[in-house]
């Protein structure tokens, strides 16, 4: 007779007390899930409106550009460092919310969970942020398709839903401040370059016509005709340059204008589900029934190792 099979008898000889602590357990589990606060979700996914990424395409220099310059979108790899930030979570909590007839703040409702006890309104803040960060809020950007996933976890499916539509306002409210002042900043640069450009397209043509004054006689001089060549090369690159300077400053104003744009295509509104996420019935009758049997392995395990 292998262990296991031994294992199966001394249950079946001993079933009573088994059904026993099983009962015991599993009313136990019960008891747990009834108390437990419960969990529920709302859940929304956004990724960053086709308009942010259709108007760097008006542009014929981006590649000129720097980096922090172009990347006015903010794409969406980048929405759970601005989600999970202490700046945002500062003005998030601010948000009013309602329940039960009555409206108050993000904030208020999480004093009223009882999960920060400090009087030290810094710690306080700080212990409301981790709570935030780490239990109420959840971010996932799918790579493949750019899509985000963003999750309001509390105790009350309403209150999800509503600290979820704030938090997607606020987003999308921050999205425009930065794609705002990536604009301004390339406006900056496009007429810093339009300034040093129109120099060197100064000095490039002085040189021009200082050569063509000095060297009448070109025809004779093959040199001298390679060197005219790329004088005027220096200067119709220049040229070319300026002239789409100038057109990539006139698109900037365009855009600039446009500072009501919706950055954010929401794909999926704040859910309202009225099912708790957490704790899952089925779950807790498991590990129910899974403690139960450990026990009972446990208290004969010296029992089983002398049999065997």
């Amino acid at each position: 007779m292998n262990f296991f099979q031994l294992v199966i008898k001394n249950m079946a000889l001993n079933f009573k007390q088994l059904v026993f602590r099983s009962s015991f357990f599993l009313l136990l589990g019960l008891i747990v899930y009834f108390l437990y606060p419960k969990t529920f979700e709302s859940q929304a996914q956004v990724m960053t409106s086709s308009s942010d990424a259709s108007s760097l395409g008006l542009s014929s220099i981006s590649s000129f550009l720097p980096m922090n310059v172009i990347s006015e979108s903010k794409g969406p790899q980048i929405f759970s460092s601005i989600i999970k930030s202490k700046f945002f979570f500062s003005e998030i909590i601010t948000q009013d919310i309602r329940a039960n007839n009555q409206i108050f703040t993000i904030k208020d409702y999480f004093l009223d969970l009882g999960n920060v006890e400090n009087d030290n309104n810094e710690i306080q803040n700080h212990a409301m942020y981790l709570f935030y960060s780490n239990e109420v809020i959840s971010v996932r950007h799918d790579k493949l398709t750019d899509i985000v996933t963003i999750k309001i976890f509390t105790n009350d499916p309403f209150i999800s839903q509503q600290i979820l539509s704030s938090v997607l306002k606020l987003l999308n409210k921050k999205l425009s401040e930065f794609s705002l002042n990536a604009k301004s900043s390339k406006k900056e640069f496009i007429l810093e370059r339009i300034s040093l450009l129109e120099d060197e397209l100064k000095d490039a043509e002085i040189n021009y016509i200082n050569f063509l004054s000095t060297n009448l006689d070109l025809e004779r001089s093959p040199s001298l005709l390679i060197e005219r060549k790329r004088l005027e090369r220096v200067v119709n690159t220049k040229e070319a340059l300026l002239i789409q300077l100038a057109s990539e400053f006139e698109i900037n104003k365009i855009e600039e204008k446009r500072t009501n744009d919706v950055k954010l295509d929401i794909i999926e509104k704040p859910t309202l589900n009225p099912n708790k996420v957490s704790p899952k019935l089925s779950t807790v009758l498991l590990l129910s029934l899974f403690i139960s049997l450990s026990f009972h392995f446990i208290i004969y395990f010296k029992k089983l190792i002398r049999e065997f």
